[in-house]
């Protein structure tokens, strides 16, 4: 009886892990739909137009490269 006890709490951890698998299956498919990917690229580009007209800077060296551009345009400033 004693080895039924230890049994029983473990019981609701193994149909715990069965739902969360379940969980990760649904996003597996969104990854999966390509033209998803594209689409959210496209949003992302429109989203960045009108950040880079209010800062059109930092998105050049941030875009062109990571910080040596940005170290390269902070000497001569």
């Amino acid at each position: 009886m004693e080895q039924y006890a230890p049994i029983e709490p473990p019981g609701p951890l193994t149909p715990t892990p069965t739902p969360a698998a379940s969980q990760p299956t649904p996003p597996q498919p969104e990854p999966t739909t390509p033209v998803l990917s594209p689409s959210e690229s496209f949003q992302d580009k429109s989203a960045s137009q009108p950040i880079a007209s209010e800062e059109p800077e930092k998105e050049e060296f941030a875009s062109s490269a990571s910080g040596q551009f940005r170290f390269k345009r902070r000497a001569p400033e």
